[in-house]
């Protein structure tokens, strides 16, 4: 019989750049020792247009785990608005191009960074970065730096989260991270009826539990 595999949902890493909070804290970490410690390990994220739960490439996930990478979300679209923007509504690429007509200099932004994982030559890459540094403001800084101004790269959602995961039977998901907000119980319940796997969710406190109308 197959070795149960673990599967670790990192939403809330996906989609939290901060460094600070007790909970992305221990959802870091524990990714990380997953990292180097379990050769099975598949991490996961929920993708709300799709439903499903989709893989994170095995190339980014250390970097995103460590704030190396940002994964950039802008292309998602935006659940907790009450009402959808008319960006949200149009199809991925007219999507892309309002948001090159509503925010010209963060996509700017993020298209040099694009031109600048793909260069081999060190002095494009310098020529690339003082472009940049044109279009970075304090508003936009952030897109190229964390919180503690180390260099980071932000990366587009499709290039870091991949193909929906195809579960087996006996595996085990892991959700370490903050995201009963967000979570579908009935769409989770259906992995589990459907594939037969195990869930183990870390539980922080129970507030949620308690109070739920704040959550």
């Amino acid at each position: 019989m197959a070795s149960r595999r673990l599967i670790i949902d990192v939403s809330t890493l996906v989609r939290s750049d901060r460094e600070t909070g007790g909970i992305i804290r221990v959802a870091r970490e524990l990714a990380l020792w997953a990292c180097c410690n379990r050769d099975d390990v598949v991490f996961v994220t929920y993708n709300w247009e799709t439903r499903l739960l989709h893989v994170v490439d095995p190339a980014w996930a250390k970097q995103v785990f460590t704030m190396a990478a940002k994964v950039d979300i802008s292309e998602l679209v935006d659940r907790w608005q009450s009402k959808p923007k008319f960006r949200d509504r149009l199809p991925l690429h007219l999507r892309r191009f309002a948001m090159w007509a509503q925010h010209p200099r963060r996509r700017a932004i993020l298209a040099l960074e694009q031109a600048r994982r793909n260069v081999k030559s060190l002095s494009a890459v310098d020529k690339i970065e003082r472009l940049q540094a044109k279009f970075l403001s304090g508003r936009y800084r952030d897109e190229l730096f964390d919180p503690f101004g180390r260099r980071r790269s932000p990366v587009p959602y499709h290039t870091v989260i991949g193909q929906a995961h195809a579960f087996r039977q006996d595996d085990i998901l892991v959700l370490t991270g903050g995201e009963w907000g967000q979570l579908d119980p009935a769409l989770y319940r259906s992995f589990k009826v459907r594939h037969g796997i195990r869930i183990a969710f870390l539980c922080y406190d129970i507030l949620p539990a308690l109070y739920s109308n704040f959550f």
